[in-house]
């Protein structure tokens, strides 16, 4: 699991899903999936629209690339996710870094 302490049981939604991210990573597809229905039905399912969108590839792995840093995780909430895929505008979401010199020399 993680260094932190979840005894009580309520493990944070961000933990749950960087556990379910690493268990991907190492492909452990049921690993991750059983990590994942812990989340509510519809955080889950606001995580499958964006998987499923390729615009959202860069923030997943902007997302990863922070997988081995669990004490950035507890506080994600996957509810806001919601505002991600409300926003249908993938400029507005997480660019790589390439994009953001190239935006700034445009400028």
């Amino acid at each position: 699991m993680s260094p932190h302490d979840y005894s009580d049981g309520m493990i944070p939604d961000g933990e749950i899903l960087r556990q379910a991210r690493l268990h991907r990573r190492a492909g452990r597809q049921e690993d991750e999936q059983n990590w994942l229905s812990r989340l509510t039905a519809y955080k889950r399912s606001d995580i499958q629209a964006l998987q499923r969108r390729k615009t959202d590839r860069v923030f997943w792995n902007a997302l990863d690339e922070c997988l081995d840093f669990a004490a950035l995780w507890p506080g994600l909430v996957i509810g806001n996710f919601r505002r991600i895929l409300d926003m249908r505008c993938p400029d507005v979401g997480v660019t790589e870094s390439g994009d953001r010199e190239r935006r700034a020399d445009e400028i």
